[in-house]
């Protein structure tokens, strides 16, 4: 296996993370509130990258995104640069996205490397699996480089990565538990669903002006759909729920949240040996920390948060659908319907998340009435997962 960098102790990055730290204890409680400076503060994003995305299985990339062999992907992780690279025989490896030799990013953007992936800067290249190919007019023979120097202890510097229903989801933190820990209780809950029969059938992507936590919490709260998403069903349907509440799996499964929205006759396939009731229902959740996703008997949208500022966040929304409905002509209609209709929905909360960004800022936005034990249960188990895993 090539090597992973030195494991060493979590060092905070930003100055005035002080400020944040050792409150976060006052506000786990059955009502959590955030620190006022959550939604916007640099320093807590910051906070957020040393104790939360640095630790965790963090979802950066989907399959499609990657389709052939010698595909490379840059993303960020915990603010620090990371590539996935897709190998001949299918399977995607991560690896920090820093070259060996003098440091730098070495993948820009998205691209096909074919055999190898070369520095910009003095040429070094690495294969796709990361191993140190060629230093040229670098070698120990000429005392161009210096002795003792061995190509085969300067591969690219691995990070733990897992596909799981062609999400890619990599993880900085060696000591932290594997991937099927953390998704246990969402891999349970799927469990009798033939995960197998789903393929990619489209995808968007957004940028908002807020905060990653506001399009979370958005995401999660129940109260908001029969005033801004009317279309969605009847105040009934919004109101006939439970919370989901399970490690790392959180969230609102709606009794007939699928029924409501299925007017007609869709011809998609189902997911084969659901119940009456499994095939009426509707899981609008989160594996924490930042993939939400809507699973109806029909499909299953994936839905990645990514944070690219304090006050900027992407969305992307990945559509699955069972067998040929991915990607048979006939079902092409039904396809840019599914994506309309989440479109809309998420053009409905985009002025809302500006006015809760912009609110951020504002002594205002304290002292709030407390949550509601009724519709709150999603959003608040978000927060109290959050504000666990920041304290040191």
């Amino acid at each position: 296996m090539l090597p992973r960098p030195e494991s060493s102790p979590m060092v905070d990055r930003a100055s005035g993370l002080a400020a944040h730290s050792g409150i976060m204890s006052n506000h786990i409680t059955d009502a959590p509130e955030l620190p006022r400076g959550a939604y916007c503060d640099p320093t807590f994003l910051a906070l957020e990258h040393d104790r939360l995305f640095s630790r965790q299985w963090v979802h950066v990339a989907a399959g499609f995104e990657l389709p052939d062999a010698g595909d490379c992907r840059p993303v960020t992780v915990a603010g620090l640069p990371v590539v996935l690279v897709r190998q001949r025989d299918g399977a995607i490896l991560a690896f920090h996205n820093v070259c060996r030799h003098r440091g730098p990013r070495l993948v820009q953007k998205p691209c096909n490397v074919r055999a190898v992936i070369t520095c910009p800067y003095h040429g070094w290249s690495y294969g796709p699996d990361g191993t140190l190919r060629t230093t040229p007019y670098w070698s120990v023979d000429d005392g161009t480089a210096p002795e003792g120097f061995d190509q085969e202890d300067f591969g690219l510097l691995s990070v733990r990565c897992h596909v799981w229903c062609d999400q890619v989801f990599v993880c900085l933190d060696d000591n932290a538990p594997d991937f099927e820990t953390l998704a246990a209780p969402l891999i349970t809950r799927w469990s009798h669903a033939d995960l197998s029969l789903l393929r990619y059938g489209g995808h968007e992507t957004y940028e908002v002006q807020a905060n990653w936590k506001l399009v979370i919490e958005n995401y999660l709260d129940t109260y908001h759909l029969p005033f801004l998403h009317p279309q969605l069903g009847p105040l009934d349907t919004a109101k006939d729920f439970e919370v989901l509440d399970d490690g790392a799996l959180m969230g609102i499964h709606y009794f007939h949240g699928a029924a409501d929205k299925n007017k007609g006759d869709t011809g998609f396939q189902s997911f084969p040996g659901f119940s009456e009731a499994q095939r009426a229902s509707q899981d609008i959740a989160l594996l924490f920390p930042n993939t939400l996703f809507e699973f109806v008997p029909e499909h299953v949208m994936f839905f990645r948060v990514d944070a690219l500022a304090p006050e900027q966040t992407r969305e992307t929304l990945a559509f699955y659908y069972l067998g040929n409905g991915a990607s048979d002509p006939a079902f092409a209609a039904g396809r840019q319907a599914a994506l309309d209709a989440w479109d809309g929905v998420n053009r409905q909360d985009f002025e809302v998340l500006d006015a809760l960004q912009a609110a951020s800022h504002s002594p205002a936005a304290r002292n709030l009435p407390a949550p509601s034990p009724f519709w709150d249960g999603g959003t608040m188990a978000f927060r109290r997962r959050l504000l666990a895993l920041l304290e040191p």
